[in-house]
C-alpha cells in the first residue's frame, strides 16, 4: 500500500526539477553609446568607430545536460529612423545625418533587429557557463559604426539616435537558438548614437597669368578663380592678401633675378574693376558667402595698368588667400 504514493511523489520531485532548470538561466544586456565624435564633412571620408554590447549570464542551478547559453542580439532603427534599405539617422532637428551599425568589422552586414531594419539582422553568440551557485559567464561583443564620406551638404550641429531599450538580447539554454524564430526569454538597454558636423572649410586658388609683353603701354587685364568649400550652412569671408607690396595699393610684381624691377598690378572683386579685393581696410572688400559643403567659385579680376615698361624678364607676386569663418 505505501509504494504507489512513493512512485507519484518521485515524479512529482522530477517535474519539479526540470521546472527550474528552465527558470534558472538569466542575461544582462548592456550596450555602450557609440560615439562618433567631430566629423569633417569636407573630408570625404567614412567615419569608421566602434562600441561594445556586454552580455552576462547566470544561472542559479547548474543543467545536467548543457552549460552554454545561447544569445540572440537585436538592435532597433532608434528614434532617428532610417531609409528602411541602407542608413539609420541621427538627427538635429528636421537635419538627418546617415550612419549605421554592422555586426562585421568590413562593415557589410547591418546589425538589426526582430522585425526592422533588416529582420532578422541578429549577432548570435554563445555564452559559456562555468562555475556552481551560481555558474557565470560572459561576451563581449564588437559593434561596428560607420558615417558615409558622403555628407559634405550636412549642416554644422550635434547629431543624436537614442535607442531607448533598443538593444535587445533573447536567450535560452541551447546552442542552437534561432535568433529567425524570435523566442527566448528578453533583456533590454538603452543606448545613443551621437555625431557633430565641424565647422570647417577649405580654399583652393588658381595662378592669375598676365601673359607675355613687350610693352606695358596699355591696360592689360586677367582673371583667374578662388574655390571656397565649407562647411553646409556656415557663413565665411575670403581675403586676398597685398602680396609683397606694402600696401593694398601698392601691389607688384618683382623681376625674378632684379628686384628692384618691379610691375605694378591690383586685383579686383568685380568686373568693373572698382573693388580692390583686400581684407576689408584701406577701403577694400572680401568676398565671402554661406557655405554649401561643395566648392564655391569666386572670380579675381587682375589688371596691370599703363605703366612704365621694366626691364625684360619674368615677374611674379605670391598672395596669400585666407578664409575667415
Amino acid at each position: 500500500m505505501n509504494r504507489r504514493p512513493l512512485r507519484q511523489f518521485a515524479v512529482l520531485m522530477l517535474l519539479l526539477g526540470s521546472a527550474m532548470d528552465a527558470s534558472a538561466l538569466s542575461c544582462t544586456i548592456t550596450a555602450s553609446d557609440v560615439v562618433f565624435g567631430g566629423v569633417d564633412p569636407l573630408a570625404g571620408v567614412a567615419v569608421d568607430v566602434s562600441a561594445t554590447v556586454q552580455i552576462e549570464c547566470s544561472e542559479l542551478i547548474s543543467p545536467l545536460l548543457d552549460n552554454v547559453a545561447g544569445v540572440c542580439i537585436y538592435l532597433d532603427a532608434g528614434d532617428g529612423g532610417s531609409d528602411g534599405t541602407t542608413y539609420r539617422h541621427m538627427r538635429q532637428g528636421a537635419e538627418i545625418l546617415p550612419f549605421n551599425l554592422y555586426k562585421d568589422a568590413a562593415r557589410t552586414q547591418i546589425w538589426g533587429s526582430e522585425t526592422a531594419f533588416p529582420a532578422s539582422g541578429a549577432q548570435r553568440v554563445l555564452v559559456t557557463l562555468t562555475g556552481n551557485l551560481p555558474a557565470t559567464g560572459s561576451a563581449t561583443v564588437p559593434v561596428y559604426g560607420r558615417i558615409p564620406g558622403t555628407v559634405s551638404d550636412r549642416p554644422v550641429g550635434a547629431y543624436l539616435s537614442t535607442f531607448a531599450g533598443g538593444a535587445r538580447a533573447r536567450y535560452s539554454y541551447t546552442d542552437a537558438i534561432d535568433c529567425d524564430g524570435v523566442t527566448g526569454t528578453q533583456a533590454s538597454d538603452t543606448f545613443t548614437a551621437s555625431a557633430s558636423i565641424i565647422s570647417t572649410c577649405a580654399v583652393e586658388a588658381d595662378d592669375l597669368d598676365f601673359g607675355n609683353r613687350s610693352q606695358l603701354n596699355a591696360t592689360t587685364d586677367a582673371t583667374s578663380q578662388i574655390r571656397t568649400s565649407c562647411s553646409a550652412g556656415l557663413p565665411y569671408s575670403v581675403a586676398v592678401g597685398s602680396g609683397g607690396g606694402a600696401s593694398f595699393d601698392g601691389r607688384h610684381m618683382v623681376h625674378d633675378s632684379f628686384p628692384a624691377e618691379v610691375v605694378n598690378y591690383q586685383l579686383y572683386f568685380d568686373f568693373a574693376h572698382s573693388q580692390v579685393w583686400g581684407d576689408g581696410s584701406g577701403g577694400t572688400v572680401t568676398g565671402g558667402d554661406t557655405g554649401s559643403g561643395s566648392p564655391q567659385a569666386a572670380t579675381v579680376h587682375g589688371r596691370v595698368p599703363l605703366q612704365t615698361t621694366p626691364r625684360p624678364g619674368d615677374y611674379q607676386d605670391t598672395v596669400i588667400v585666407t578664409v575667415s569663418y
